[in-house]
């Protein structure tokens, strides 16, 4: 599944996510709930909930996929892969696994704006996470709400020049 290459993911499905219109169909989207079903119902996510529950696609891949898309990130700009964020987000709010809760809320955690589309739809994805456990779920918003200036740490190998912008942020 993964082509041996460094920093290069060539699991169809993941690359899917970088080639379908998700981003012409979120740019329709006028809220992030809007936003949120819309990747919901989307082939490309619906798919890569299909090849996580066949073992298709393991977490593995996806953290991997993830920080290859993060290595482009630059402060002061909207990121690129923003919705391909948000699609994997809500593909994993109903996989029921430890990297799946850390990757929904380290991701609804953020407060860099260049994530804006990501984080809204991840918070979102976190109360479909949490809808069956009230006591996580309120401990979540409240440690959301409690705490804005939270910090996290991107790893972007190979974009030294924009390391003194980069937060902590991890999945």
């Amino acid at each position: 599944m993964n082509s041996g290459q460094t920093g290069k993911v060539s699991h169809k499905t993941l690359q899917g996510l970088l080639s379908s219109d998700l981003d012409v169909q979120a740019s329709l989207a006028g809220s992030s709930a809007a936003l949120y079903g819309m990747l919901a119902s989307s082939p490309s996510v619906r798919e890569l909930r299909r090849a996580l529950n066949s073992g298709e696609v393991l977490e593995n891949e996806i953290r991997e996929f993830t920080n290859v898309l993060l290595s482009s990130f630059c402060a002061g700009v909207l990121f690129e892969h923003d919705v391909v964020l948000a699609a994997i987000a809500v593909a994993l709010c109903r996989w029921n696994t430890e990297f799946a809760e850390e990757f929904i809320i380290d991701l609804a955690r953020l407060q860099n704006p260049e994530f804006r589309r990501s984080i809204t739809v991840a918070r979102i994805a976190a109360e479909h996470l949490y809808e069956k456990s009230e006591t996580i779920y309120r401990n979540f918003r409240e440690s959301v709400v409690a705490q804005p200036n939270d910090s996290w740490t991107m790893i972007s190998p190979g974009r030294e020049e924009c390391a003194d912008q980069i937060e902590e942020f991890t999945f």
